[in-house]
């Protein structure tokens, strides 16, 4: 993440930097709305399912995990198809320029191949495959874009507009949404992989009630958590005159998160042993767990 912050800074201006900055962020905050919690809560009701080997009802969460994406982010983008038939208009009227919008617009497009890269990486963890959950969420998004941030500046030396800072991001994320692909496969049985693919033929009534509950109980402690890590960034670009002052903020905060990042990676690990001994009521193999 930091190599990423370091070579984005040295191909940014201070204020390419800091819209980016905040355009990335805006994006998880609506990546995460689109899971409505269902990553978080997999970790508590998938990872007990894989651990009792239960096929059955990992299959159903998964199937309902699934077609809840499906259902919003179609929802999502149709919303934002209907903003970009407006500008479309209002630049034939020459009204507004398109390409005069703020970076961040364009880039929730991309708010799909967010929320599912975070999905499958929960899946993943809920696997026991902390190490590569780590690396997928911690480290794979950062590390793709400073490597085609590297070779766009070595091979295909541009000028970073919108355009190409969302065509960069695109490409970021469908790869590693390819890559996740390509590692659930490797480590998920093949008989489970086809049945998870066979979710048209998921049924509605198979959804427990204590998903739907848990899942929305989640994500509103999530948006919460995500709106207040952002609304700063937000304040600063719009309560301040300067244009780079963003930019040095946003730059501030990238070097001292890096306790909240060791911290975060510290405890991946036992989160889904927590939730399955929650789920259990083992209280003494709980106490094993936080006093380690």
């Amino acid at each position: 993440r930091y190599i990423f912050n370091i070579t984005l800074s040295h191909s940014l201006s201070i204020e390419d930097y800091g819209d980016f900055t905040l355009a990335l962020k805006t994006l998880g905050i609506f990546s995460s709305f689109i899971l409505l919690g269902t990553a978080t809560s997999a970790k508590r009701f998938l990872s007990e399912y894989m651990h009792k080997h239960d096929q059955t009802s990992s299959l159903h969460y998964i199937h309902w995990n699934l077609h809840l994406i499906a259902k919003f982010s179609l929802i999502f983008i149709t919303f934002l198809t209907t903003l970009c038939v407006a500008m479309l208009a209002l630049h034939f009227f020459n009204l507004k320029e398109i390409t005069s919008y703020h970076l961040t617009f364009y880039l929730l497009f991309l708010a799909p191949f967010g929320a599912l890269a975070a999905l499958l990486a929960s899946y993943l963890q809920c696997n026991g495959n902390n190490v590569l959950y780590n690396l997928c969420t911690q480290g794979g998004m950062y590390f793709l874009f400073t490597l085609f941030l590297l070779a766009m500046t070595r091979f295909a030396p541009l000028e970073y507009t919108n355009q190409t800072l969302w065509i960069l991001s695109l490409t970021v994320f469908v790869v590693l949404n390819l890559i996740e692909i390509a590692i659930i496969l490797f480590y998920f049985p093949f008989d489970f992989i086809k049945k998870i693919c066979a979710f048209r033929s998921y049924v509605k009534t198979e959804v427990l009630p204590s998903w739907k509950k848990t899942a929305h109980r989640l994500i509103v402690n999530q948006m919460v958590f995500l709106i207040l890590c952002t609304v700063d960034l937000y304040a600063v670009k719009f309560c301040t005159e300067s244009t780079v002052t963003l930019g040095q903020y946003a730059a501030m905060l990238t070097i001292a998160g890096l306790l909240w990042l060791l911290s975060c990676s510290i405890y991946s690990s036992v989160t889904p042993n927590i939730s399955f001994l929650l789920n259990k009521k083992d209280l003494i193999g709980l106490q094993k767990i936080v006093t380690k």
